[in-house]
């Protein structure tokens, strides 16, 4: 079968929501695919377009009786919203980078319905290529690059190309517009201009949003990169390169501020850092990031923070739902009681100067809130029992006068139960009304929740 020849293919591509048209040479292949098909030599006599049915990311048309052919992407296209710039004055000695990509210089244009898809599907690769009057530099292929004496007086460009690996998705490939001539070594290097006055305002709490302010414009017709810092870093995220910031949990107890480069061709670019916020809290004066509102006692547990009762840990956690050690029950007890001085009358021989909460250890020991075991120890890791927590509690509420019931307030408590006087005292003074089933579960670790609770009832009923 005798074709005529092909002038070639007519490539019709979107770039940047523009259609672009460039001529291909005519393969083999494609002429053998579409012979095939019995479309390479159709006769012309259609003048409105046809095309093949799509393989891949690609169909072929023609408008001229498949005299020619040209392929139409109807898959994803990858484009840039912007040419690649160079940061850096052209010093022999000094190193240029390219000017950070902003966070939506790369998108997926689906050329099939004109349409750009949501750029946090994009995974792009980028490499680079330095250039010297348009010849590309041997080995200069990194994202900066140091200018030497063989650069002298040459104009420097950068050659981006962006791709999506293991992608059908066309690439995207970009260069910088040449500057003037690289300098001499020693040559003046200007930086570009920075905001002056940069500040920010909103309160730092999980949820809220910081802003920035500042007494110039920020464009200064240059451009700017904008990166929210948390603790002098920038933080990883799609939120973190705008004028705000809505502050997440992995801020709490760090100090945020707004860090601006600016970018001038020819220049090194500009560095202004806002001040520092106060670190970030939950809310204003508490800081626990596993206590949100809804939870199961979080009043009470709040009111442990702000009453000083308890600090959490070094993560800004209060761990709810775990059990509450001897040890810490110290603690609380001393701090409940506004830190009282005392004598030190009582050692346990688990307890040294150098155990945590030695002084509340200590001074539960030496004013009677706690008599330790047989063997005199403390067991400072041990957990606390509800029916301990009820004679802790009857102790440091000064062991009042209280005749127990002849018939306990909970089901599972009973005339010689250990601690039964301190239980059923736990009832009659609202500190505990037990579970909805009438038991009290004496031998229950108590959690960190319920001991906010059993802290709060305390405190209200006898100092309230």
């Amino acid at each position: 079968m005798d074709c005529p020849a092909a002038p070639g293919l007519i490539m019709r591509e979107h770039i940047g929501g523009k259609l672009k048209i460039r001529e291909l040479a005519l393969t083999a292949a494609l002429i053998t695919s579409l012979t095939a098909a019995g479309l390479a030599c159709a006769t012309p006599v259609l003048a409105a377009s046809v095309c093949t049915e799509p393989v891949g990311f690609e169909k072929y048309c023609s408008n001229d009786g498949w005299k020619t052919y040209y392929p139409v992407r109807v898959g994803l296209l990858l484009v840039g919203s912007q040419s690649p710039q160079i940061d850096g004055a052209p010093v022999v000695g000094n190193t240029l980078h390219p000017v950070p990509f902003p966070r939506y210089q790369f998108q997926l244009w689906d050329s099939d319905t004109n349409t750009l898809l949501e750029p946090e599907a994009v995974n792009v690769t980028i490499t680079y290529q330095w250039r010297a009057d348009s010849v590309d530099i041997p080995g200069a292929v990194d994202d900066h690059f140091t200018l030497t004496a063989a650069e002298q007086g040459k104009k420097i460009t950068l050659g981006v190309h962006a791709s999506v690996p293991a992608s059908t998705v066309d690439s995207y490939d970009g260069a910088s517009q040449a500057g003037t001539v690289v300098l001499p070594a020693g040559s003046p290097i200007p930086v570009a201009p920075v905001p002056t006055g940069l500040g920010t305002f909103g309160t730092p709490t999980v949820g809220g949003t910081l802003f920035v302010t500042d007494s110039t414009n920020f464009d200064l017709n240059n451009g700017t990169h904008l990166s929210w810092l948390r603790d002098g870093m920038p933080v990883d995220s799609p939120i973190s390169h705008g004028t705000g910031y809505v502050t997440t949990v992995e801020d709490i107890g760090k100090h945020l501020s707004l860090q601006v480069l600016t970018y001038k061709p020819g220049y090194n670019h500009g560095t202004a850092v806002s001040p520092a916020t106060a670190p970030v809290d939950v809310r204003p004066g508490l800081s626990i990031r596993d206590v949100p509102p809804g939870t199961q006692f979080s009043n009470e547990i709040v009111w442990m923070y702000e009453a000083g009762i308890s600090t959490g840990w070094s993560d800004y956690t209060y761990r709810p739902l775990e059990p509450v050690h001897r040890d810490a029950m110290a603690a609380f007890m001393y701090r409940l009681m506004a830190k009282p001085s005392y004598t030190s009358s009582k050692t346990f021989i688990d307890v040294s100067a150098g155990t945590q909460f030695y002084n509340e250890i200590t001074w539960a020991g030496s004013v009677g809130v706690s008599t330790g075991y047989a063997d005199q120890s403390y067991q400072p890791l041990g957990t606390v029992n509800r029916d301990a927590m009820a004679a802790f509690m009857y102790r440091l509420a000064g062991s009042p006068a209280y005749a127990a019931p002849a018939v306990s307030h909970f089901k599972d408590v009973q005339p010689g139960t250990k601690f039964y006087k301190e239980i059923n005292w736990m009832y009659d003074s609202g500190l505990s009304t037990g579970y909805t089933d009438g038991t009290y579960q004496s031998l229950q670790p108590v959690n960190r929740d319920a001991m906010a609770a059993f802290m709060y009832r305390f405190h209200t009923v006898f100092h309230g």
